[in-house]
C-alpha cells in the first residue's frame, strides 16, 4: 500500500486553542467533510502542509472572505513526535493500486470519499491519516486528514496565535489567494 512517513509540520485554522497541546478526539456524529467517518466512527483533523496554503483551503469556498468573526480564530501548527504513516493519495502508484483517481481528493462525491476512508481506517490499524491533493491552495501544497484517535498522543498541536495578531501570514495568504481580510483593514 502507498504509505508515506508524515514528519513535517502541518497547519490548520480553528476556533480555539488546542486542548493540552494535542488534537481533539471528538468525531462528528454526522459526516460533514471529505474523509469524515460515517456515524462518527473515528475523529478526523484536517490540515495543510503550508501555513499560507491552509487559508485557501479554509476560505476560498467561503467567498474568499475573512470577516470580523474570524479575527479570534487560531492558526495551529501540528507536528508529530516521530514519523507517522499516512496513505499518500498524491502518488500515482497509490491511486493505481487502489483503483482511484484524483476525484478522491478534489471531487464532490463526499459520501464515496467517506466510505472509502472508513474502509482504509478499518483495514490498516497503523494508518494515522491520509495525504491528499489540495483543492484550493494549488499543487505545491498537500492536505492531510489525520485520524485523531490514532495520532493525538503522538503529535504536538501548538497555537501560533489569533489570526488578528498574525498579519504577516494572513496578508501573505490574502495576496497569494486573493482573499479579503476585514479585520486587518
Amino acid at each position: 500500500m502507498g504509505l508515506r512517513a508524515w514528519d513535517k509540520p502541518l497547519y490548520r485554522v480553528q476556533g480555539s486553542v488546542p486542548h493540552s497541546g494535542s488534537l481533539g478526539t471528538e468525531a462528528y456524529p454526522t459526516p460533514l467533510h471529505r474523509f469524515d467517518a460515517p456515524a462518527g466512527r473515528y475523529p478526523i483533523t484536517y490540515a495543510n502542509d503550508s501555513r499560507v496554503g491552509v487559508f485557501a483551503e479554509v476560505y476560498v469556498d467561503r467567498g474568499r472572505r475573512l470577516g470580523m468573526e474570524d479575527a479570534d480564530r487560531r492558526l495551529v501548527r501540528i507536528e508529530p513526535d516521530a514519523p507517522l504513516p499516512v496513505l499518500d493519495l498524491l502518488s500515482d502508484d497509490t491511486l493505481g493500486l487502489l483503483d482511484l483517481d484524483e476525484r478522491i481528493s478534489t471531487g464532490d462525491d463526499y459520501e464515496r470519499c467517506q466510505q472509502w476512508a472508513l474502509k482504509a481506517y478499518e483495514s490498516f490499524e497503523e494508518l494515522c491519516g491520509i495525504r491528499y491533493g489540495a483543492r484550493c491552495a494549488g499543487r505545491r501544497t498537500a492536505n492531510y486528514a489525520l485520524f485523531a484517535d490514532r495520532c493525538a498522543s503522538r503529535v504536538e498541536a501548538r497555537d501560533l496565535g489569533r489570526l488578528a495578531d498574525l498579519a504577516d501570514v494572513v496578508l501573505a495568504a490574502a495576496d497569494v489567494y486573493k482573499l479579503r481580510v476585514r479585520f486587518l483593514a
